[in-house]
């Protein structure tokens, strides 16, 4: 103000330098620092692992599961992940993982970043860590940047969750198994963290196989096997499901049946992308045949169903819990791929299931007389209004047919009612 002559009567006459630190200024004034992004990172397979908790989910797995905790390798980012029912199941999650990765590996973990969150601050997690020399590293109160790899990874979790469950049209109770696909297929695609390779093949030294890979959620043909039919060779060979994931402990993949609110393990399937039973404007539809007998009803029963129960879920109805463990441990395959309806005259949008309950084959009748004949392409011509030479001849041993009478009926006993008194 001065130099520029903007205000009169203002004089300095201190020569000294001003203040460098004025407390009203920051008391007014001061704001949090940015955060750049880390220029360190660990080099070496569990050099420094980060993790933080999801949770609470509003809406529950089928086995109760609210939480999930991350664990990702600093080095290659594979992720792994275990499913939780409370918080306080922080800390068991963290033995599972640093056994599971341990043995995998052949290293050990050198130092765990998370949160400071109360799930890890417990004493026996501090003597846990201590006693195998894993080095603790927190973010600040109300930090997350700190901790950016993991909260990062969640949102981005939580992100696809929410997309599969939208594109498949399936309850948000399947947030347990979208997150365990979501998983497997993260950890067999590129990142820019790892330039030329992917967290899988960091992390087990191989390239991961990717011919298994569907569509989540879509339509999947599923072989039954011949002792699980309940009419034997007469029953079908397939029944319709859901595809909603890659079980872990098998080589093959993982279903759900609708009808019986089972799930299946299968490594046989013809799957049909296209199309989401969840979603009713994508079911497939197709005009059925009736050219055959249509299958008897199978009624399947859960006592029918194989015995297996899927790893990461109980279906609703089953009393089995599902292991919180989701994260990629073996390279699973198996099956086949088509995309044809597996028998010509049962068509895909209708199971056997699905139709109504009659007692076979003492309603045989009933199945026979309950079939329509396909509607002609075009409609037929009388024979009558044929010319004589087109009409079709009559047999030898019956009477000549009578000529065609348009005002009424000459045979007297045909009962129709229209018989000409006077011809």
């Amino acid at each position: 103000m001065i130099r520029e002559n903007l205000v009169t009567g203002l004089k300095i006459t201190s020569s000294s330098k001003p203040d460098p630190i004025c407390e009203p200024c920051l008391a007014g004034k001061m704001v949090a620092d940015p955060f750049p992004s880390s220029s360190h990172h660990s080099t070496k397979l569990l050099g420094l692992i980060h993790s933080d908790v999801h949770g609470p989910i509003k809406v529950a797995s089928h086995s109760g599961f609210k939480y999930w905790v991350t664990f990702i390798d600093d080095s290659g980012k594979f992720r792994a992940g275990y499913l939780m029912k409370k918080k306080s199941e922080t800390f068991s999650s963290f033995k599972k993982f640093k056994a599971w990765a341990e043995n995998q590996t052949g290293l050990t973990i050198k130092a765990l970043r998370e949160d400071k969150g109360g799930e890890y601050m417990g004493k026996e997690m501090d003597d846990f860590c201590a006693e195998h020399g894993i080095q603790r590293q927190h973010s600040v109160r109300a930090r997350p940047q700190q901790n950016g790899v993991a909260e990062r990874a969640n949102r981005t979790m939580e992100q696809g969750i929410v997309s599969m469950l939208h594109q498949a049209g399936l309850p948000l109770s399947f947030w347990g198994e979208a997150l365990a696909a979501f998983l497997h297929v993260w950890n067999r695609t590129p990142t820019s963290a790892v330039p030329g390779m992917t967290p899988w093949e960091t992390f087990y030294g191989n390239k991961p196989d990717v011919s298994k890979m569907r569509v989540w959620g879509c339509v999947a043909y599923v072989h039954i096997q011949k002792d699980k039919r309940e009419w034997g060779g007469l029953g079908s060979h397939m029944e319709k499901c859901i595809f909603i994931g890659y079980p872990p402990d098998y080589k093959g993949w993982k279903f759900y049946n609708p009808i019986t609110k089972k799930s299946v393990i299968s490594e046989r399937a013809q799957f049909d992308e296209r199309y989401f039973l969840g979603i009713k404007e994508s079911v497939p539809s197709v005009i059925p045949t009736t050219t055959l007998l249509e299958y008897p009803p199978t009624h399947t029963t859960p006592s029918q169903q194989p015995s297996s129960v899927p790893f990461d879920i109980s279906p609703p109805g089953d009393s089995d819990e599902e292991s919180e463990h989701f994260g990629d441990v073996y390279d699973h395959g198996g099956g086949r791929d088509g995309s044809a309806p597996p028998h010509p005259n049962v068509p895909p949008h209708q199971s056997p299931s699905l139709s109504p309950k009659r007692n076979w084959p003492e309603d045989f009748p009933y199945w026979l007389s309950s079939m329509s004949p396909e509607p002609p392409s075009s409609p037929r011509k009388p024979l009558d209004n044929l010319p004589p030479d087109q009409g079709a001849p009559s047999p030898p041993d019956s009477p000549p047919r009578p000529p065609p009478v348009e005002d009424g009926c000459v045979n007297q006993s045909c009962g129709c009612g229209n018989f000409l008194d006077s011809i």
